[in-house]
């Protein structure tokens, strides 16, 4: 996931130049950072792919590891 920056600084100046007080130019602006700052976060559709990708991982270094060690048995019995 790219993460990209917000320049609270300049944005909070842009809402000064377009006549907001100080007060609402901040509010406005750790508004948006907290909605940015949620909006990384995984929905449990997200967190079910990834089980679901993990399950398919497991099976699949489960049969290297079998295929990997059933020979070595033979070889020594």
């Amino acid at each position: 996931m790219t993460t990209t920056t917000f320049d609270t600084l300049q944005f909070v100046k842009i809402l000064k130049d377009a006549e907001f007080s100080d007060k609402q130019a901040e509010a406005i602006s750790q508004a948006i950072q907290n909605v940015r700052r949620e909006s990384d976060l995984a929905t449990k559709t997200d967190v079910r792919i990834l089980e679901s990708k993990i399950d398919s991982i497991r099976w699949i270094l489960g049969i290297i590891v079998l295929l990997t060690v059933v020979p070595l048995i033979r070889n020594f019995f």
